[in-house]
């Protein structure tokens, strides 16, 4: 009789760290709803609202990985807001390493490319001029690796933090569009003081929702991002950790929720992602289940491939075409007025001017946030921006040290969420990339095995 108690004992122990109750799920929705209008009335009741809804959040989770990554990605929800001159995701980076530090004894991994990336970075900064933007830039790529560092100490099991991913997901689709609103009605504005500030990024400052909605297509949601682009990308970060660590079959809905939410940012960028997540997650599961279908799939895109190289024009018509109807479906009708081609792109323009600069200095770059007396704004492509501030001594150590993530078993996810995306904008120093690379190097102790993350088993 006693082990019968115990073995049931254990069992609802178990599940207290498995799922949230239904109370305590209201809980949590309640303080989601109550954050956006809390900022009107203090940002810092919105940080203590934050802090309490965080702990509210990983409060059943048995696994210190499970709660790294849940309040790590909730405070990446808030990121325009910055605590004595660091992000709440940095902070939690903080904080995080100092726990595991402590739980493991200093006895800890430090992966030998986070090391000699490291290296290449503190090169990088000191053979140009260093001044407060080179050192706070310095200081951006350092935390990103100790993120990676922390996740590769980390043990996840997302299946069971499956009610916090939906939340999360549920609340970046709410705060875009309620954030949206309070600028419309004029109720959002900026702080700035010595402990906490923040950088919501308004794309239309209208008196009012009818002049938002009647004057401008161009305002875009972006909740409490810094910007709607990170927003989106969030977004395309949040599905590659899905599918990576969600069982196979599971999380539809959460899937499906932050598809939705990447579109409200408004972005063309998210329907060429979506539409190529879609087609080749297809392609991926017809290469098991259906190879012959794969195989005509796959001898189309080549056909496709042909013409576009025999007959440039018409890929080029056929290209601005789809620009075209993907910005007036998006009500990006004003971008059309001043852009109305692929060539005239803003992105096309400054990837030109970019490339003329990386022609004065190949190897060694011209230093950090070198854009910024470069260029008229960001170059919008990583790789780009990568040659521009470190050169190839900077930006071939960095692209061997993303290897694993051109080497994912799930090839559909390195293809349409990070390489589009990565093409696309400037996000060389992008927390989540670093996360979802410590993910995978997380997993190098299960490379024999179905739940292997990479493409080939031997890999070391």
């Amino acid at each position: 009789m006693g082990l019968f108690r115990q073995k049931v004992y254990g069992t609802v122990q178990k599940n207290r760290y498995e799922r949230l109750t239904k109370t305590q799920k209201w809980m949590v929705g309640i303080t989601y709803l109550v954050i956006p209008f809390s900022y009107i009335v203090s940002p810092y009741i919105t940080a203590v609202l934050i802090m309490i809804q965080s702990w509210m959040l990983v409060k059943h989770q048995k696994e210190l990985g499970n709660r790294v990554l849940i309040i790590f990605l909730n405070a990446v929800l808030f990121s325009c807001f910055t605590v004595l001159e660091l992000r709440l995701y940095d902070w939690v980076i903080i904080g995080s390493i100092l726990i595991v530090l402590v739980k493991k004894k200093m006895k800890i991994v430090v992966p030998v490319s986070v090391m000699a990336m490291m290296l290449f970075f503190f090169f990088n900064t000191f053979i140009h001029p260093v001044d407060s933007d080179t050192l706070l830039e310095l200081e951006r790529y350092l935390m990103s690796l100790l993120l990676v560092v922390l996740v590769v100490n980390l043990d996840f099991d997302l299946n069971k933090a499956y009610n916090q991913m939906i939340m999360l997901a549920l609340a970046s689709f709410y705060n875009a569009v309620i954030v949206y609103l309070l600028i419309g009605i004029g109720k959002i504005q900026q702080l700035s003081s010595l402990i906490v500030s923040s950088n919501i990024f308004i794309y239309n400052q209208a008196s009012n929702v009818n002049q938002v909605m009647m004057q401008s297509s161009e305002t875009r949601m972006n909740g409490f991002f810094s910007d709607p682009n990170k927003y989106m990308v969030f977004c395309f970060a949040f599905l590659i950790i899905c599918d990576l660590l969600l069982k196979d079959g599971t999380g539809n809905m959460l899937r499906a929720i932050i598809m939705m939410a990447s579109v409200v940012s408004l972005s063309r960028t998210a329907l060429m992602v979506l539409v190529a997540y879609i087609v080749l997650k297809h392609m991926y599961k017809m290469v098991k289940q259906s190879p012959s279908i794969f195989i005509v799939e796959v001898s189309v895109i080549c056909v496709c491939l042909m013409v576009s190289l025999l007959i440039p024009n018409l890929i080029s018509n056929f290209g601005n075409e789809i620009y075209d109807g993907a910005a007036k479906l998006l009500g990006r009708t004003k971008t059309l007025s001043i852009n109305p081609s692929v060539g005239d792109d803003n992105r096309v323009i400054v990837w030109q001017l970019a490339l003329e600069s990386i022609k004065q200095s190949v190897i060694f770059g011209h230093g950090w946030m070198s854009y910024e007396s470069l260029l008229p704004y960001p170059t919008h492509n990583t790789l780009i921006e990568l040659m521009l501030d470190g050169g190839l001594v900077t930006t071939v150590p960095y692209l061997l040290f993303f290897m694993p993530m051109y080497r994912m078993k799930k090839w559909y996810l390195t293809l349409s969420c990070y390489l589009i995306p990565v093409m696309l904008l400037g996000l060389a120093d992008y927390r989540l990339w670093f996360l979802i690379l410590g993910i995978i190097l997380n997993r190098r102790s299960t490379i024999d095995s179905e739940e292997s993350l990479y493409l080939r088993p031997n890999y070391k």
